[in-house]
């Protein structure tokens, strides 16, 4: 048998404001390096260099059904006053092809890729000269007279917090886009 209702209590203060959310959003901070050489090891088996990155919150979750975005900055030093298209200067998505003019004899074209496990992501770097001596040569090799010097960062989401649809705008989005749409520090 239920008693009779008691007393209203006395009313509580209201507590303070949080902080807004951004999606259980993941951003590591920069990760810079000053010289991919210091960092990234040289395969003798594929002529290119890779990194991998240990990133202990890229879940199961994530890796296979959440969203793995990495940004980088990329700093190409060669020489004859290299220039780069896109613009160096900038912060670009991953996958990222620069196509670099040493000089008039010969244009490259840098490769940045990715690829993500459970754990990790393995960030790698390769060069194919696209013109050399005024003929078309294609061929994958690290040997181009360049200093590579590059700041990393990735952005983890889990998959139950942006919508498949998202997911694909945010892969199109610039680097200030994304980062202004999920509520992180840039």
């Amino acid at each position: 048998e239920q008693g009779p209702q008691g007393e209203q209590g006395t009313p509580g203060t209201d507590g303070v404001d949080g902080v807004d959310g951004n999606m259980n959003v993941i951003a590591s901070d920069w990760l810079h390096v000053p010289a991919v050489l210091d960092l990234f090891e040289y395969s003798d088996s594929h002529p290119l260099l890779t990194y991998n990155w240990d990133v202990p919150q890229l879940t199961e979750d994530i890796a296979n059904g959440g969203v793995v975005l990495v940004y980088a900055q990329i700093y190409i030093y060669g020489s004859n006053g290299t220039e780069t298209v896109p613009n160096t200067d900038n912060i670009v998505s991953l996958p990222q092809q620069v196509i670099v003019f040493y000089n008039e004899d010969e244009i490259g074209k840098d490769v940045f890729d990715y690829s993500f496990s459970p754990g990790n992501i393995l960030i790698s770097i390769y060069s194919e000269s696209i013109i050399m001596n005024n003929e078309v040569f294609k061929g994958v090799s690290m040997g181009k007279d360049e200093e590579l010097e590059i700041s990393l960062r990735y952005v983890l989401a889990p998959s139950g917090a942006l919508g498949k649809g998202t997911i694909e705008n945010l892969k199109k989005m610039t680097y200030e886009e994304a980062v202004a749409y999920l509520g992180i520090n840039p």
